[in-house]
């Protein structure tokens, strides 16, 4: 009655031992892949900010076609799904693109840069632009206002929430700004 049938206790540690490896082995590769994966969304981060600033500096030196070109690299590095294009980027090509007068383009990048940042005033006061310049003058009227009430004595933008006025028809106001 002591001993045990013929095979059976080394059966029981072996396919123990098969399991425990089968599960060290996959959670060696969990780790690997892990790794793999955070460490390419930090050297993804690190180039994309490098890129942003490239295009912020275009924009100060007055050259918005580099400023759009570094900015779609920016974005250009982040795969559908795999992280949220950054906010920096699409603020920046969004600023280049109104620079080179190319309204429509800049509204998307700047409507969702304001999406996370609605009461960045500088960014309101560039989308006003692009709407009057497509326009679009409610919704101008609507950016002006909200970015004067941040920044209510930034005499440019009252200058151009008074042309908006105008081509609203509404020449009180325009004078009034």
């Amino acid at each position: 009655p002591g001993e045990p049938l013929s095979g059976a206790p080394q059966s029981r540690p072996a396919s123990s031992r098969r399991l425990l490896i089968i599960g060290v082995v996959v959670a060696m590769l969990a780790l690997l892949g892990a790794g793999g994966f955070f460490g390419y969304r930090a050297y993804v981060q690190g180039e994309e900010t490098k890129l942003i600033l490239q295009a912020q500096a275009a924009l100060a030196s007055g050259d918005p076609a580099a400023a759009e070109q570094a900015a779609n690299a920016a974005l250009a590095l982040t795969p559908a799904g795999f992280q949220k294009q950054t906010d920096a980027a699409l603020a920046a090509r969004g600023e280049a693109l109104v620079a080179q007068q190319k309204y429509a383009a800049a509204l998307p990048d700047l409507s969702a840069a304001l999406a996370a940042d609605p009461q960045n005033a500088e960014l309101l006061a560039l989308r006003g632009r692009a709407y009057l310049a497509e326009e679009q003058v409610q919704e101008a009227l609507a950016d002006f206002s909200a970015s004067l009430a941040l920044d209510s004595q930034n005499a440019e933008l009252l200058a151009r929430r008074g042309q908006a006025y105008l081509a609203h028809g509404d020449t009180g106001r325009a004078i009034d700004d």
